[in-house]
């Protein structure tokens, strides 16, 4: 299936936050991460087989980057939960309902030169090899910030 071409916009300096949900080829919720109860009977999640990676950059044939997150910076404890909010990164939420959450915190956008950028999301499956699918992809617009 192609990856969805959605364009984005940040204002410099502002917090950008995208949430939402990834489904297998049967339409079912893609579960992302797994429960399991500790020995204190805390249930704690675990990422199952998959990973994700994203990038922004100015031209899509170009190396340099303006921007790269993935899942293996950010471990998130409780599914749903903001506690990692004020992190960047792209965060598995909700066990087995496929949602992902990215943001990308405003001292990190306040960075960020205004222009026009090309950005996309990838989805990395490990458990019989590598498998990546690409979920979103397209134009990522930085609006200037004027109250510096």
């Amino acid at each position: 299936m192609p990856a969805l071409n959605i364009d984005l916009a940040l204002e410099q300096g502002s917090t950008f936050v995208l949430e939402f949900q990834v489904f297998d080829d049967e339409l079912n919720p893609l579960e992302l991460l797994e429960s399991y109860v500790d020995e204190n009977g805390t249930t704690k999640y675990q990422f199952t087989d998959f990973s994700a990676r994203m990038k922004i950059k100015k031209s899509k044939y170009r190396t340099s980057e303006l921007y790269s997150s993935g899942t293996t910076m950010t471990y998130i404890t409780q599914p749903g939960s903001t506690a990692g909010f004020v992190s960047d990164g792209i965060f598995f939420l909700g066990g087995s309902t496929g949602h992902m959450r990215i943001v990308i915190t405003s001292d990190t956008t306040a960075s960020f030169k205004p222009g026009r950028y090309f950005y996309d999301l990838e989805l990395v499956e490990s458990a019989d090899g590598e498998i990546v699918s690409k979920l979103l992809g397209g134009k990522f617009e930085i609006d200037a910030e004027a109250t510096k």
